[in-house]
C-alpha cells in the first residue's frame, strides 16, 4: 500500500481510489485483529501476575525483615528521631517538643560522700624551720581537697593463727570413767586452742572470698576475660594463671549454689508476681547439644538464672515447677504447658507491638492503628508507675479496658488477611494469645511488658563470647 498526500490524492481516478481504500480498509481490519491479540495476551500475563503478586510481595517482605536483622539497628526507636519517646504515632512527630529546663540549684564543686578520705599532712623539713625561724601553728592548715586514683593492688598475707595450751592445772585433772562397777581415773591429754583465722569458701585455700569474688564480678559483669585479668594482675606484681582464676570462680560457682541460689529459689516460688525468659548460649563442647539455653525467672527482689541443654516444655516444667501466682513470659509454647489452677500464664504487650511495627511497609494503615493503640496503654500504664493497686486495677478497668476491646474486634475484622504476610502474622499472634494478653486487666501487680527480664539478660547475651569455654 502506498500513502499519498492531498495533492497527489487528488489526481487519483475513481477507480483507482476506491482500490487504495479497500486496501486501506483491510489493513486497519488486521491491525484491529493484532490489537485484540495483543490485549488477551496482556489479560493473560496480568491474571498470572495477581496471582503470583502476594508470594512476590511476601519474599520482598522477607528480605527486608532479614536485611533489617543484620544490618538495622537494634532500638525500638522509630524513624530515628531520638526525641520522641518509645511508643510514638505519626501524629506526633508534628508536635513541637519543648523542655523546660531545671533551675541550678547548685553550685560549686560536686560533693563525694561515697570516696573514702585520706587526710595527707604536708611539713616543711625540720632544717627550714630552724634556719628562717619558724614558729608551727597548732591546728592551722590550708586546706584543698584532690581526687586521686590508686591503682588495684594486691598483697600476700601472712596469717599466723596464734596457739594456746591449755593450763597445767585443768590438764592434770583426772578424768573419772565407770566401768562396771569400778571407778577408774584417766589422765587428760594435752590440749591445744589455735586462734580462728580468716573465712575462706574451701579449707586450705590460698586465695580470700573477696579475691574470688572480684574476679567473677570482673568477668561476668564487666566482660573481663579471665586470660586479660591473668595479663593485668602480672602489671601488677600478681603472678597467676588464668586455670587459677577459673578454679576461683568454680568455688564462687558451688557456694553459690549450695548456699545462696536455694534462697533465690524460695523467694521466688513464694512470689505471687514473676517474669520469665530465655536465651542461648553457644555450646563448644563436642556433642549433639549446639546450644546451651539460658533460662532465667525474676520476681520483685530477685533474679535466678539456670543452663539447661534443651528449649523444651520438659525443661519449662523443670526449672518453674512450683510457681504459683501469675507467670508474665513472651509467647513461647513451652511456657504454656505450666499454666494450671495456682500458676496463670499472662503475656506481655512489647512483642505483638513488634510484629505490627514489621506490618508497616506493607499495610501501614492497619499497622498504624495497631502500634497507636498499644502506645496509650503504655502511656496510662506510665502514669500509673507510682500508684497502689487498687487504683491501678480501677484505672484499667476505665481506661484500658476499652482499648483492648477495639484492638480485639480490629484483629477481628482483619484476620482474614493472607496469613503469610506480616500483618496476617501479627494479627494471628496476638489472637493466640488474646487471654495472656488481657491477664493484666484483672491482676494489678502484672506489668504491661516482660522489659525488666530483658535487661536483666543483657548481661550474659553481651558476654557470650567471654562465656565461651564454660560447660
Amino acid at each position: 500500500m502506498v500513502f499519498y498526500s492531498k495533492e497527489t490524492a487528488l489526481k487519483l481516478s475513481l477507480e483507482e481510489a476506491q482500490k487504495e481504500l479497500l486496501l486501506y480498509s483491510n489493513l486497519c481490519k488486521m491491525q484491529v485483529q493484532v490489537i485484540a491479540a495483543q490485549e488477551n495476551q496482556l489479560k493473560k500475563l496480568a491474571e498470572e501476575l495477581g496471582s503470583k503478586s502476594q508470594t512476590v510481595l511476601f519474599a520482598q517482605v522477607q528480605l527486608d525483615q532479614l536485611k533489617s536483622k543484620l544490618f538495622g539497628k537494634s532500638s525500638e526507636r522509630r524513624d530515628g528521631i531520638d526525641d520522641l519517646p518509645l511508643f510514638d504515632s505519626q501524629e506526633s512527630k508534628t508536635k513541637t517538643i519543648t523542655y523546660d529546663r531545671k533551675k541550678r540549684t547548685q553550685f560549686g564543686r560536686t560533693a563525694q560522700p561515697e570516696l573514702p578520705k585520706v587526710e595527707i599532712i604536708f611539713e616543711l623539713p625540720e632544717s627550714e624551720v630552724k634556719e628562717k625561724g619558724l614558729e608551727k601553728i597548732d591546728g592551722q592548715f590550708e586546706v584543698s581537697e584532690l581526687v586521686n586514683i590508686v591503682p588495684g593492688r594486691f598483697q600476700l598475707e601472712i596469717h599466723k593463727r596464734q596457739k594456746y595450751r591449755v593450763p597445767a592445772e585443768a590438764n592434770q585433772a583426772p578424768l573419772m570413767t565407770k566401768t562396771d562397777t569400778i571407778l577408774t581415773s584417766e589422765p587428760r591429754e594435752a590440749t591445744i586452742v589455735t586462734a580462728p583465722g580468716e573465712l575462706k569458701l574451701k579449707e586450705g585455700s590460698r586465695y580470700s572470698i573477696d579475691f574470688g569474688v572480684e574476679i567473677g564480678l570482673s568477668k561476668f559483669k564487666y566482660h573481663l576475660p579471665l586470660d586479660r585479668q591473668s595479663r593485668m594482675m602480672k602489671e601488677f606484681g600478681l603472678n597467676v594463671g588464668s586455670q587459677v582464676l577459673y578454679a576461683q570462680t568454680d568455688t564462687i560457682a558451688w557456694y553459690l549454689r549450695n548456699h545462696v541460689i536455694p534462697k533465690f529459689v524460695e523467694e521466688i516460688h513464694s512470689s505471687r508476681m514473676n517474669i520469665g525468659d530465655e536465651t542461648y548460649i553457644e555450646n563448644l563442647a563436642k556433642g549433639d547439644t549446639k546450644r546451651f539455653w539460658l533460662w532465667s525467672v525474676k520476681s520483685q527482689r530477685c533474679v535466678l538464672f539456670e543452663m539447661y541443654d534443651s528449649r523444651t516444655k520438659a525443661v519449662a516444667k523443670e526449672f518453674l515447677k512450683d510457681l504459683q501466682g501469675v507467670l508474665l513470659t513472651d509467647g513461647f509454647a513451652a511456657y504454656q504447658s505450666l499454666a494450671n489452677e495456682r500458676l496463670i500464664w499472662a503475656n506481655d504487650w512489647c512483642h505483638p507491638r513488634r510484629k505490627f511495627l514489621a506490618a508497616e511497609k506493607t499495610h501501614p494503615v492497619e499497622s498504624k492503628f495497631f502500634v497507636e493503640q498499644i502506645k496509650l496503654l503504655f502511656e496510662i500504664e506510665e502514669k500509673l508507675r507510682e500508684s497502689p493497686p487498687l487504683e491501678r486495677h480501677s484505672c484499667r478497668q476505665i481506661e484500658s479496658r476499652p482499648i483492648i476491646d477495639a484492638i480485639y474486634v480490629r484483629c477481628l475484622e482483619l484476620k482474614n488477611v493472607l496469613p503469610q504476610l506480616p500483618i496476617g502474622k501479627a494479627i494471628a499472634y496476638t489472637l493466640k494469645l488474646w487471654k495472656g494478653l488481657t491477664v493484666f486487666l484483672d491482676n494489678p501487680e502484672v506489668p504491661l511488658d516482660s522489659n525488666a527480664i530483658e535487661r536483666l539478660q543483657r548481661a550474659p547475651v553481651l558476654g557470650r563470647n567471654n562465656y565461651r569455654g564454660f560447660k
